[in-house]
């Protein structure tokens, strides 16, 4: 998409994270987080429910809190 210079969008990033979480790529899950707040897109409840998942599929709940919080 980025090679095409066309703006990935919040439902665009969602389905990648969704993707990545699934996959238990948490890694690359914290990349797409990443850019999506360095490309200013919204954050949403879908978003972060997300990454907690991502965070207790890893048991990793002081990153799960940190995203609630």
């Amino acid at each position: 998409m980025r090679e095409s210079h066309l703006a990935a969008n919040s439902v665009t990033y969602g389905c990648l994270l969704d993707a990545c979480v699934k996959s238990g790529s948490l890694d690359m899950a914290e990349k797409v987080f990443d850019c999506m707040i360095g490309d200013g897109v919204a954050l949403n409840t879908v978003i972060y429910t997300t990454m907690i998942k991502g965070y207790s599929k890893a048991f990793k709940l002081a990153e799960a809190i940190n995203i609630y919080r």
